[in-house]
Parts: C-alpha cells; structure tokens; sequence
C-alpha cells in the first residue's frame, strides 16, 4: 500500500515542485496545446526570492507518495471574500486517481476558513471539465500570455 500525504509546502521543496510543474505540463497538457506552447510553458524556472515570499505568506500544499513530492497545490486571499486557486499540478502516475480532489478540497477548506465566498481559477484545457465536477462554473475563455507564448485558458468560478 501506497502511503500518501498532503503536507504544507517547506522552502526546500523548490526543485521537486518544480519538476511537477514541468512534467505535468508536458505529460498531461501536450494534448491540448501544441508543441511549440509545451516547450515554451513547461521551461518554468522558480525565481528563488519570490518562491520564499510565497510560501511563507500563501497557501501551499504539495502531495507525497512513499515520500516523493507528486503533486502541488497553491492557493490564495486574494481580497475580502475572493480567493483564488492559483495552481494545481499533478504528475501523470497521481493524474486521474482522486488525488487532485483531495489537495484542492484541502485548499477550499483553507479557503472557506479565510471567510472566502467567491473562489476563482484560471484553468486549461485540460482541467477544466476536473473544475466543473468539482463545481467551478467557466465564465469565460481568455487567452494568456505565458512565457512568451499565448494559451487559451477559462476564467473559473465557484460560490461557496
């Protein structure tokens, strides 16, 4: 039996969530955007000040099984009463098997807690119908930028 927990992100998680970050992209995306935007938005590279100062004043949830870090989860305040889901990625052998419910119910929570009543998320392709079980409802599609390429994405929401 697998032993899974979501813990709090540390500082040092750097590199492994970094790794879940690009590899997600390029496993799980590749079927929705094109190459050319994989290799473009999977080249993510943490500036080191700005992931302590996230870390320390957001909210961070990374996901382990048998102790390597297979997931993440970021989260935040983003005004009174909103919140916002800032990212949510899963690396392919933990991608379909219940477990990126289980870290964004525990963001929700955190959320629900910070007296939240609006959750936004801006999602991909490929998440969003994950976001609509869970009851995200799309407002609307929006193209962003990222790392000098251009995503279609959906703007999110959930009322809690």
């Amino acid at each position: 039996m697998r032993n899974i927990k979501i813990r709090k992100t540390k500082l040092e998680d750097i590199n492994a969530v970094m790794r879940v970050h690009r590899s997600s992209i390029r496993d799980l995306c590749s079927k929705d955007y094109s190459e050319d935007q994989i290799q473009l938005w999977s080249a993510v590279n943490y500036d080191e000040g700005i992931w302590q100062d996230s870390v320390l004043r957001e909210h961070h949830l990374v996901l382990e099984v048998d102790g390597e870090i297979m997931g993440f989860c970021h989260s935040c305040v983003l005004s009174s009463g909103i919140g916002e889901i800032r990212e949510l990625y899963l690396s392919k052998q933990v991608a379909g098997k219940g477990y990126g419910r289980k870290i964004i119910e525990q963001s929700l929570d955190y959320l629900k807690n910070e007296s939240c009543k609006k959750i936004l998320i801006n999602s991909t392709i490929t998440a969003k119908a994950f976001y609509e079980k869970i009851g995200f409802q799309c407002e609307r599609e929006k193209t962003v930028k990222v790392r000098n390429t251009e995503l279609l994405t959906y703007s999110m929401l959930l009322k809690l």
